[in-house]
Parts: C-alpha cells; structure tokens; sequence
C-alpha cells in the first residue's frame, strides 16, 4: 500500500467514525478541534477541484462530498441528528473562531451555491405541524437516541500498533478496503468464465527508445499469470505496449485499445 492510499484509508476510517458517532455534534467538533464534518467535506471537495485541473464545474459536487462524509444528504442528517446549539456552544463558538479550519475561496463558494440551491418549504408541508426547537431535553434525547455501542467506537483507540497490525491481517476488507466512500467492503463473487482481459502500458522515454530493456511490463505480466494459475481465475494479458512519456502517445495507445481489443483493466508501470 502506497503512501497517499494509507492516507486515503485513514480518512476512510475517520469518515467512518463520525457516520457512526451521529451523537457528536458538529459544533462540539469545531469548539474542540476546529474543524467539523462540513470542513472534511469542503476538504474532500478541494481535492476533486484540484484532481479536476482546478474546475469546479468539472469536479465531484460539493453537495455530493457532503453525502459522502454524512452518508446521507446533508438536510436528512440535520433532521435526524443535528440539536440545537445551547448559548454556551454558541459562545464558545464565537471564542474559538479565531483557530478554525480555513478554506479555500472556491469551496466557500461552492459552499454558499448549495446553501442557495435548498428550496424553501412549500406551503403544503408549512401546513403541518412543526417540529418543536431543539432545547436542553431535547438534546438530550437526541445523544440518548444515536449514542453508539461500544462496537461502534473507535476500532485503534487504546490498542498498541502491534494489535492494530494483527487485527488487520487477519481483515482482508480492511486491508484491501474499496476506494470510493460508503462503498461495501463485501467479497464481490466472480461469474462462472468470466475472463480478465488485461492490457499492460509501460510509459518511459528510454525504454521506448530502447535505451534499456522493459522490465516491469514483463514483470508484470509474469505476475497476473502466476496469480491466475493459483487463484483459479482466468486472466488474461491481451496487449503490452512501451510509450515515451508523452500525452499524445500515451492518449493514442489508449484509443487504439478502447477501440479494439478493449481491455477490461489497464496496468500502468514506468521503465525498468
């Protein structure tokens, strides 16, 4: 596991965390720490704009990372979990403004266009009956209603790193957790002859200019083959190319394989 995919999957677990804990609240998280659900959303966010070349237009959607780090639509979690915030939260608030989270100016934005996009209530559900303001019991009633088992507390919390690894082992789920947020860590079951059609593209100027042999295509091809025969699944490499690192020529591989053999997975490696 890279680096950048161990960070990705603390935030996972942290993203985690706080689904279960819907007896925290926001602002305790911001009088606290600084920081609150929102912020790891507006964080989240940050990265698909800076993953999408700097456009928001052309990045994951504010309101969509909000859904992620919630796990449900930012307005249903406020209906079901969000208390009212006593005086004293708010005054501790305004005390400790000063050491928040600060973000960008384009996820403030973003930020404020969602807020924007909420239509307001119509005038059949303002017929019924509102729900009674948030006070001291009732806020009480809310922790008392989410408060978590003690399962669903945190899973490293007073453990040493030896039996945080040892747990883990033994978890294929958690040690190859699924990417995306809110994404199952289930056994996916493989189809009865399905077949992985594997294409594999090694990207390097010298290689490509045969100033030395590739090796890691062939490394890599030698490894799905010997992962196939032990695994008894079928996979098959279909196509290996060597590219100079160049857009055009990366772009025009992909093309022709798209095109063409249409591979099912596309490996990417660098020379040597």
């Amino acid at each position: 596991m890279s680096t950048e995919a161990a960070q990705a999957f603390a935030f996972r677990q942290l993203v985690k965390h706080l689904q279960v804990r819907t007896d925290v609240q926001n602002i305790d998280q911001m009088n606290l720490a600084g920081f609150c659900r929102n912020c790891l959303a507006k964080w989240l966010f940050a990265g698909h704009v800076m993953a999408a070349g700097g456009s928001p237009e052309a990045s994951r959607s504010y309101t969509d990372c909000l859904a992620d780090v919630y796990g449900m639509s930012y307005g249903q979690w406020k209906s079901k979990y969000q208390a009212k915030a006593t005086p004293e939260q708010m005054a501790k608030y305004k005390e400790t403004s000063e050491l928040h989270a600060k973000h960008p100016p384009v996820v403030e934005a973003a930020a404020k266009a969602a807020k924007k996009k909420k239509k307001p209530a119509s005038s059949s559900s303002a017929s019924k009956s509102p729900a009674a303001p948030a006070t001291s019991s009732s806020t009480a009633e809310v922790k008392k209603s989410t408060s978590p088992s003690a399962a669903a507390l945190s899973d490293v919390c007073c453990r040493s790193p030896e039996e945080i690894a040892k747990s883990l082992a033994a978890d294929p789920a958690l040690v190859h957790p699924n990417v995306g947020l809110g994404v199952s860590g289930e056994t996916v079951a493989v189809p009865a002859g399905f077949e992985m059609r594997v294409a594999v593209l090694t990207v390097s100027d010298r290689a490509s200019a045969k100033e030395y042999e590739d090796l890691s295509g062939p490394a890599i091809e030698a490894s799905l083959e010997k992962f196939s025969k032990s695994s008894a699944r079928s996979i098959k490499v279909i196509d290996r190319k060597v590219v100079p690192d160049d857009v055009t020529a990366i772009s025009a591989v992909l093309k022709e394989w798209a095109d063409g053999k249409k591979p099912g997975l596309i490996l990417t490696t660098g020379g040597r």
